[in-house]
C-alpha cells in the first residue's frame, strides 16, 4: 500500500503538425510514412522510460508512465 501512495502516474501529451511545409505537396502516404516514423521514435522514447505510447487522433500522442519513491521488484 505504501508504494501505491507514494506512486504518481506522468503523462505527456505531444501533437504533431504534419503539415508545416505548406507550399510542398504531401500526399497520403507521405503523411502516414511521417507518422510511422514519428510513432516508433516514440515507441522507443516510451520504452527508455518505461511507459507506454497511445495514439490520441492524427498526429496526437500520450505517454503513460509512472514514477515514485518506492523500488521497482522483479
Amino acid at each position: 500500500m505504501q508504494t501505491a501512495r507514494e506512486a504518481q502516474i506522468a503523462v505527456q501529451l505531444l501533437e504533431v503538425d504534419a503539415f508545416l511545409r505548406p507550399r510542398e505537396f504531401q500526399s497520403t502516404d507521405e503523411l502516414f510514412a511521417m507518422e510511422m516514423k514519428i510513432t516508433q521514435k516514440l515507441i522507443t522514447y516510451a520504452k527508455t522510460v518505461q511507459g507506454a505510447l497511445k495514439t490520441a487522433g492524427t498526429g496526437r500522442f500520450a505517454i503513460f508512465t509512472h514514477t515514485g519513491h518506492g523500488e521497482e521488484t522483479n
